[in-house]
């Protein structure tokens, strides 16, 4: 999707974790984002929450606290792309008068995560692999004992749009990461406690760059890993259902402590 209001000024990526579809989701709004509290409308009529597939989903505040700068959001009956993973939705804010919230209560809401922060750990830029390649042509290093985080650009292989909007020109949208698209193995087989899917985080630089950060755990010594992570999205132009993958494997190196 292409911005989703030129009258809209800010956007963040917002991560959900999930097991079931559809699903209520709780996002707090964190006390110290200047960027959103400094730019929001103090009556919040501003805001939208947009999917992936760049609609806007029903949702509420279940709290807000304009002088307090505390505030709760509430996603009604989040549909997922798949039967697991880490999902994308889009809190917009800024510039336009039009409240549009449904007032609902959400029963047994997952956390959906606005994670603030600079671009941390492993940072890669050019991560990408066509799709399926099972050698990786990247490598890093680590040692057993270590968790680390993988940061990855999405920039490089999000399709540009011929209108920006606000400093950002993507028309594709990431979608979510799949529960059978992210894992590290070893001699043919997953490794699932060696990886945090539910950790997966996305976080947006100040340039408006998405990264998603990963986090690969502990392992054994000398033994070396493939890391993968198949990321779904959209193409340009199209609905959800018009996705492509793309594919992000790492060759990791587990050295002797």
């Amino acid at each position: 999707m292409a911005w989703y209001d030129d009258e809209l000024l800010y956007r963040y990526p917002i991560t959900v974790y999930h097991a079931a579809s559809p699903q209520d989701v709780e996002i707090t709004i964190p006390s110290s984002w200047d960027l959103f509290w400094d730019n929001v409308r103090s009556d919040h009529t501003d805001v939208k929450i947009i999917s992936y597939a760049g609609t806007e989903l029903n949702w509420d505040f279940t709290s807000w606290d304009y002088a307090n700068r505390t505030a709760v959001i509430a996603i009604d009956g989040l549909l997922w792309y798949s039967a697991g993973g880490v999902v994308f939705c889009y809190l917009y804010w800024g510039g336009l008068n039009d409240d549009t919230e449904t007032p609902f209560v959400p029963a047994a809401a997952v956390t959906g995560y606005i994670t603030l922060a600079e671009p941390k750990g492993r940072l890669l830029e050019h991560a990408v692999e066509l799709p399926g390649v099972t050698t990786p042509s990247q490598v890093i290093g680590k040692s057993s004992s270590d968790s680390v985080y993988i940061g990855v650009r999405t920039t490089p292989y999000l399709s540009g749009s011929p209108t920006p909007n606000n400093g950002r020109n993507y028309y594709e949208e990431i979608v979510e990461i799949e529960s059978t698209g992210l894992g590290v193995e070893t001699g043919g087989a997953d490794q699932a406690a060696m990886y945090g899917l539910s950790v997966t985080r996305a976080i947006q630089d100040a340039s408006g760059d998405i990264w998603i950060l990963y986090r690969i755990q502990a392992g054994t010594d000398t033994i070396d890993y493939t890391f993968w992570a198949i990321v779904v999205s959209t193409i340009p132009g199209g609905a959800f259902v018009n996705e492509r993958e793309v594919r992000i494997l790492l060759l990791v190196r587990d050295t002797v402590e």
